[in-house]
């Protein structure tokens, strides 16, 4: 199993990082409505009923079913702070892999303990594709490290790829994502899937950077020509460390204020 990436930040040092990021994510524009090929080794036993998905930011997060609310929340405001710590802090379109590398530091932060790789150039074997596809693409490498090939595997992309699906539908949702990824000529994003075991929670994130002379609204469903665009992925999973989040969970709460109610939204299957 390949050794976990984390920031090792003394409880009083986070909280410190955690506040003094919170005053620069206030100052940001707010909405108004490759991974080791050996698996962690863990046997999940998963319920296909009952899942649920969220837009998170410019994420797209689905959750197996199981998953303590608190935890669930843990997720998404975790998620939340890291991605807009790091968009206080880098230009993701001007330097995607120093923004990623910014965003798993944040993460760290919040307690997340990391398996996989920064952003790579990816040199597309398709010529036509949509950008829910290669998330959806990188996600499942994610997952294959995380859970192995098998039915859980096949359930934790199947969740997410239905997440995405729904979201082309619900014009809220729809809107927040597209709101926050800014695709002007480019942007990043990623698709998600959590879950909760044995009392652990585990997330397998697949990341999307790419950039283009083409200014494409609805960049995360329309149909790119390879030639046309310039792409970075990352495969990635994590697991939370419960109390390090517990011991700066309020103080995340707090910061983000106001962000955690207009930055997110639950998609319905």
């Amino acid at each position: 199993m390949n050794e976990y990436t984390n920031f090792v930040i003394p409880r009083d040092e986070r909280m410190a990082l955690v506040g003094e990021m919170g005053d620069k994510i206030n100052t940001l524009d707010t909405v108004s409505s490759g991974v080791g090929s050996t698996p962690l080794g863990r046997s999940f036993v998963l319920d296909p009923k009952d899942k649920e998905a969220s837009v998170v930011g410019r994420q797209v997060v689905a959750f197996l079913a199981g998953m303590a609310r608190e935890n669930k929340a843990a997720v998404k405001r975790s998620l939340l702070f890291a991605e807009a710590a790091a968009d206080a802090s880098v230009n993701a379109k001007a330097n995607p892999e120093k923004w990623f590398s910014e965003f798993n530091k944040w993460m760290g932060v919040c307690g997340w303990a990391r398996s996989g790789d920064g952003f790579t150039r990816y040199r597309a074997q398709e010529q036509r594709f949509t950008m829910d596809e290669l998330g959806v693409k990188f996600l499942s490498t994610a997952i294959a490290a995380l859970a192995g090939p098998g039915p859980a595997a096949a359930l934790l992309s199947g969740v997410a790829s239905d997440a995405v699906t729904a979201l082309k539908s619900q014009q809220g949702p729809l809107r927040i994502f597209e709101r926050n990824a800014n695709a002007h000529n480019g942007s990043d994003f990623g698709i998600a899937s959590a879950l909760e075991s044995d009392g652990d929670v585990y997330m397998a994130l697949g990341s999307v950077a790419f950039n283009s002379s083409f200014n494409r609204t609805n960049f995360l469903f329309w149909e790119w020509q390879a030639q046309d665009v310039n792409i970075y992925k990352a495969s990635n999973f994590w697991v939370l460390d419960l109390e390090a989040y517990d011991d700066i969970k309020d103080v995340i709460r707090q910061k983000l204020g106001d962000r955690a109610r207009t930055h997110i939204a639950e998609l319905k299957f």
